[in-house]
């Protein structure tokens, strides 16, 4: 597991093009507790390692 310290953070915009969604589609994610963000002062965020598994989740479906 990685350590808070050494975690890469994603921004928004590089999850919505990686996923290809909207702001609406990661608010909808975030409310169903698909894709949780973080909050680095007034930055929204996403842990590269969220984002990675959600990914995996998707493709095996």
């Amino acid at each position: 597991m990685v350590s808070a310290a050494q975690e890469v953070l994603l921004t928004k915009k590089e999850v919505m093009e990686k996923f290809g969604v909207c702001h609406t589609t990661l608010w909808n994610w975030n409310r169903n507790n698909i894709l949780i963000p973080v909050k680095v002062g007034k930055k929204v965020c996403y842990r590269q390692s969220d984002v990675e598994r959600l990914i995996l989740e998707k493709a095996r479906q």
